[in-house]
């Protein structure tokens, strides 16, 4: 759970040269659980850089208050002036900075990365709590084991979840990923990171959320650090 901080564009240069780029400092008042063509909750234009703050990946935001539903509740969509369907919509990652002291895990690895007859031997899953140490860039165990109490992680901070409304009018949930983007948690999609997605409608509709202080590569306990 993190504030984000984005640049949307989208690559039609004679146009770029006309259009005053300006900075939004965007306050959901709604979250997505799904990606799709739905009403714009800010629209900008091509250049813009957008700054926001992401709830975790259950609907918690950064004093503790629960304001959506899981799962991986989205902000957006954001609408970009002149995009149209055949165009590519261009996000440049700029900044990324955690915006509480702690995030949380699920211990042990997720079911669905094992094979279907070993789900039945997993042990339980429990949530695990994570130190975040801004000034020090780093996370750690809040109560770690002897075997792990030395422990320390580097700070990485990257958006799980981010995309654009599908093609077809459809409505993709936040628990799976396609062309459109969606619920990826590849840990490199964070600050100084650029990503395409093809704009299947008016506007683009561009969702993100589901931030991670850290996460391993493919999110086998089925979160990252949220």
């Amino acid at each position: 759970m993190l504030e984000s901080v984005h640049q949307v564009n989208f690559p039609d240069t004679q146009l770029e040269k006309k259009i005053t780029m300006a900075t939004h400092r965007f306050v959901p008042t709604h979250y997505h659980n799904v990606l799709g063509k739905l009403p714009p909750a800010l629209t900008v234009k091509s250049g813009d850089t957008v700054i926001t703050q992401t709830l975790d990946a259950g609907g918690v935001d950064k004093s503790g208050h629960k304001l959506a539903e899981p799962p991986n509740p989205m902000n957006g969509p954001i609408a970009v002036v002149g995009a149209v369907p055949g165009d590519a919509l261009r996000i440049d990652i700029i900044r990324m900075t955690a915006i509480r002291d702690s995030g949380w895990t699920m211990s042990g690895v997720a079911s669905n990365v094992v094979d279907p007859e070993f789900i039945t031997r997993l042990p339980p899953r429990d949530k695990i709590t994570w130190s975040i140490d801004q000034k020090a860039k780093t996370v750690k165990l809040a109560e770690p084991s002897a075997a792990l109490k030395n422990m320390v992680l580097p700070l990485q901070p990257m958006i799980g979840c981010l995309g654009v409304a599908p093609r077809l009018g459809q409505s993709i949930s936040t628990e799976t990923s396609a062309e459109h983007g969606g619920n990826m948690d590849y840990r490199l999609l964070g600050p100084r990171t650029t990503i395409w997605f093809p704009v299947a409608t008016d506007g683009g509709l561009f969702f993100l959320g589901d931030c991670h202080a850290a996460q391993g590569d493919g999110e086998i306990v089925g979160t990252g650090i949220g």
